[in-house]
Order: C-alpha cells, then sequence, then structure tokens
C-alpha cells in the first residue's frame, strides 16, 4: 500500500540523514589527534618517508602498501591525495583503473616508470 512504502522511503532518508550525522562526528572525533594537529606540509614529508622506505622494500613485488595510509581518516586521505609527489611512480604491471586514479593526483610532476 502507498503507507507503507511512504514508511519505508521515510525510513530510508532517515538512515541517509543518520549517516551523514555519523560521518560529520566521526570526522570530528578523528580531527583531536595530535598528529592531525601536523602542518599538511609536515604530514605529506611523512607519507612521502614511508613511500620511499615501502618502495625500497617492495619493489620487486610493485606493493603500494603506502596507499593504505589514505584510509586512516579523512585528514591524511586529503592531505595524501593533495601531494602530488606521492603519485609519480608507477609499475609495469598496476592495474588501469589504478593508474586512471593517479595519474591526475601526480599533476605536472615528472613521472617514473
Amino acid at each position: 500500500t502507498p503507507s507503507i512504502l511512504e514508511y519505508k522511503k521515510q525510513v530510508a532518508t532517515r538512515i541517509l540523514e543518520l549517516e551523514h550525522d555519523i560521518r560529520i562526528l566521526k570526522t570530528c572525533q578523528n580531527s583531536t589527534p595530535t598528529v592531525n594537529r601536523l602542518p599538511p606540509e609536515i604530514l605529506s614529508q611523512i607519507f612521502l618517508h614511508l613511500f620511499w622506505t615501502m618502495e625500497r622494500e617492495y619493489r620487486e613485488d610493485h606493493k603500494i602498501f603506502w596507499i593504505l595510509s589514505t584510509h586512516v581518516c579523512r585528514h591524511w586521505r586529503a592531505v595524501a591525495l593533495g601531494c602530488a609527489a606521492l603519485w609519480t611512480n608507477f609499475a609495469f604491471d598496476m592495474h588501469g583503473e589504478l593508474i586512471r586514479a593517479i595519474l591526475p593526483r601526480s599533476k605536472n610532476l615528472p613521472l617514473s616508470v
């Protein structure tokens, strides 16, 4: 009946609103750690150090474990995505979708294959 469908629609809308509120609250919660108070330039340097460390250790496997740092919190993701130097290395066996994501992030920096 229309009333049941309308009720389900209202519930779905409310769920979306609550999920949005939860994301905002998690962002607030994640903004309190001391590491998130570092200037983006310093955090970018930390990410670059992690990148070069992982690159040396896992070069033969072309693994990009450092990319997991972009999944810690929104702040880290924003800083890492904005650091073009992190996105300049490519491996021949990388998935095409990954390359399409990485290429624009490298901005105008020289690429390394």
